[in-house]
């Protein structure tokens, strides 16, 4: 997992100028800590990349621990909840039950991942149509 797993191009390109940069002004340049703000429905969202994150600049030193914080919590603990939801909803022991119309498909895995490329393959899926 890293910036190439990041869709928005302009918050990969950002992350990377940080991790590029070679001055030790890092915090003047970036004005970053370790935290992450957005907007939802109008409001100001903070939260911290790790405890006492509001207070901890991003310098030269600490920019690769930033990036790999904010990739993480962006691709994996930001939708935690919705992943958590999505795999009770249609997981069945160890196998992903997907069900369209009349037709059910299963893709057995130990560990699934949801952007797994192999997941997408027509290969991997056992499908039937069930008896009425």
């Amino acid at each position: 997992m890293g910036l190439e797993d990041i869709m928005d191009a302009e918050l990969r390109r950002g992350l990377q100028q940080l991790l590029d940069y070679e001055g030790n002004n890092v915090e003047d340049v970036f004005c970053l800590m370790f935290e992450v703000t957005w907007m939802e429905l109008g409001e100001e969202k903070r939260i911290e990349l790790k405890p006492g994150g509001g207070d901890i600049p991003v310098t030269f030193e600490n920019k690769e621990e930033y990036v790999l914080r904010y990739v993480r919590w962006l691709l994996v603990d930001s939708i935690q909840q919705q992943w958590d939801s999505f795999e009770k909803g249609v997981m069945v022991g160890k196998c992903i039950q997907v069900q369209v119309s009349n037709l059910c498909c299963f893709y057995s895995t130990s560990k699934p991942y949801l952007f797994n490329l192999q997941l997408w393959s027509p290969q991997a899926w056992t499908c039937f149509y069930p008896k009425s």
